[in-house]
C-alpha cells in the first residue's frame, strides 16, 4: 500500500473543505484496507458537495434531544459502502444485578466455645483447622470449686430423706390434732426447699459436665471438660497450658462449612428487582474465573445507612471443599426474562462517553436521509445489544445496522 493515497492537505489547491477531507483519508490508511477507503471517500465527496435538506426542529425523547447531524446518501453511495439497514428487534433478556459479597455461614453453624465456670486449662485437644465432632472433649480445666458444687450437692441429697421424713411425721401429728398446723407448715417448708436446693444442684452439675449421681455416691471430680457444641473445624484456638480463664473469655472459636451460602451486597437502587428463587452467577476470584451458579434464599429487609446496601443471602450447589468462609465473591443476580428493544451491535457508533445510531429518516429515489441519535446501550447478547431510543420513533423505522462509521466518518469531515 502506499504510504499516501492522496495528496498532502498543504497542497494549495486543495485548501478548502476537501483538504480536510483527504487528511481524515490519509489517517485511515492505517487501519482499512485501500479499496474500502477509496470508497468512503467517494461517498464523502458526494455528500459533502449534495444540498443539505431543511432542518426541522429536534425531537425530544426519554434519552435526549435529537442531534444536529444529518447526512444524505444516494443509492449507489449506499452500495459503495455496503450500508445496511434494520428495524428494532425484540430481545428477551434478563436483567442481570452485579453484585459482591463473601462466602459466608449461618449464625447456628457457628460456635464460640467458652466455659460456665473458671479453671485452669490443664489439657487442649487440637489446634487450629482440627476437625472435631459434636461432644468431643476440646479441653480439659481444673478447679477445686468444682468439688464443693459436687460436695454441697451430695449433701443437700443426704438430708433430703430426714426432711421428707419430718415433714411426714409432722404432718401426721397435725392431723390427729396433736401439734399446731405451724409446726407441720415449717417442716413442709423445709422439706420443700431442700427438694428445690438438691434439683437446682443437680442441674448446676449437668451444666458443668458432672454426673449427679456419681456427686451423690461421694465421687468428687476437680477438672471439668469442655465439648464441642457442633462438629466442624477448629477456627481459633486463643488459650494456652495452664492459663486461668474465665466465663466471660473464649476459649474455641469452630465453623461447620458444610452450609456456605453467598452473603451478598446489593445497592439500593437494584434490591427492587431481587426476588427469592432468581438465579445467581457468581466466581471467587482468588479460585479463578470459573463461574458457578446459586439461587437467592433470603432478601434482607434493612438498609445500610452508610453504603446504601441490603444484604442478600444465596445458596450455593458448588463442591465446598475448595471454599472457606470469608472468601471474596463477585456476583451477578439474574432478573426475569423481559422482551426488550435491541439492534445489532455492529449499528452502535462508539465515541468517548456517549454512543449513537443512524436512524433512516427519510427515502427517496434520489437517495436516503440519515439523523445520528444517541443511544442508552443495555444487554448484550451474542451479536445483539438492547438500547433505549426516543419513544417519537414509531414502529418499523429503520436503523442503520452496518455502516455506521463510515458515516460517522463523513460527518466528522463535513464539520
Amino acid at each position: 500500500m502506499p504510504e499516501k493515497l492522496f495528496p498532502s492537505p498543504d497542497f494549495v489547491p486543495f485548501r478548502s473543505m476537501y483538504t480536510l477531507l483527504f487528511a481524515k483519508m490519509n489517517q485511515l490508511t492505517k487501519y482499512l484496507p485501500t479499496g474500502t477507503i477509496l470508497g468512503l471517500a467517494c461517498v464523502l465527496l458526494f455528500a459533502c458537495s449534495s444540498p443539505k435538506p431543511a432542518e426541522t426542529a429536534p425531537e425530544t425523547g426519554e434519552v435526549g434531544s435529537l442531534l444536529p447531524d444529518e447526512i444524505t446518501l444516494s443509492p449507489a453511495q449506499m452500495a459503495e459502502i455496503k450500508l445496511q439497514t434494520d428495524t428494532l428487534h425484540q430481545l428477551s433478556l434478563g436483567r442481570t444485578i452485579s453484585a459482591t459479597g463473601i462466602l459466608g455461614l449461618p449464625p447456628q453453624y457457628q460456635a464460640a466455645v467458652s466455659a460456665p465456670m473458671g479453671g485452669i486449662v490443664r489439657e487442649i485437644k487440637g489446634i487450629i483447622g482440627t476437625p472435631v465432632r459434636k461432644g468431643e472433649t476440646l479441653t480439659v480445666l481444673e478447679n477445686p470449686a468444682y468439688i464443693e458444687i459436687q460436695q454441697q450437692y451430695a449433701e443437700a441429697v443426704s438430708e433430703l430423706p430426714f426432711l421428707q421424713e419430718e415433714y411426714e411425721r409432722q404432718a401426721a401429728l397435725a392431723a390427729d390434732s396433736i401439734n399446731a398446723t405451724k409446726q407441720r407448715s415449717a417442716a413442709k417448708a423445709a422439706y420443700e426447699g431442700a427438694k428445690a436446693r438438691v434439683a437446682g444442684l443437680a442441674e448446676t452439675l449437668k451444666v458443668l459436665g458432672f454426673d449427679p449421681e456419681e456427686a451423690a455416691a461421694g465421687t468428687f471430680r476437680s477438672r471439668m471438660r469442655i465439648v464441642a457444641p457442633i462438629s466442624g473445624f477448629l477456627a481459633n484456638v486463643p488459650i494456652r497450658l495452664g492459663q486461668q480463664v474465665s466465663p466471660d473469655m473464649i476459649l474455641f472459636e469452630m465453623i461447620d462449612p458444610s452450609h456456605l451460602h453467598l452473603e451478598l451486597q446489593v445497592f439500593e437502587r437494584d434490591i427492587v428487582g431481587v426476588q427469592k428463587g432468581q438465579e445467581i452467577r457468581y466466581r471467587v476470584p482468588s479460585l479463578g474465573s470459573e463461574v458457578a451458579v446459586g439461587e437467592v434464599f433470603l432478601v434482607g429487609r434493612s438498609l445500610d445507612n452508610t453504603d446504601r446496601y441490603v444484604h442478600v443471602h444465596g445458596h450455593i450447589d458448588a463442591d465446598r471443599r475448595k471454599l472457606w468462609p470469608g472468601m471474596f465473591v463477585e456476583a451477578e443476580i439474574v432478573g426475569a426474562a423481559q422482551p426488550q428493544p435491541a439492534l445489532p451491535v455492529s449499528a452502535l457508533v462508539r465515541e468517548p462517553g456517549a454512543d449513537y445510531v443512524f436512524v433512516q429518516e427519510a427515502t427517496e429515489p434520489s437517495g436516503s436521509h440519515f439523523i445520528k441519535i444517541p443511544v442508552e446501550v443495555g444487554e448484550t447478547s451474542g451479536d445483539w445489544v438492547t438500547v433505549r431510543l426516543p419513544e417519537t420513533y414509531p414502529r418499523g423505522t429503520r436503523f442503520v445496522s452496518q455502516g455506521g462509521f463510515f458515516l460517522a466518518s463523513a460527518l466528522e469531515v463535513m464539520e
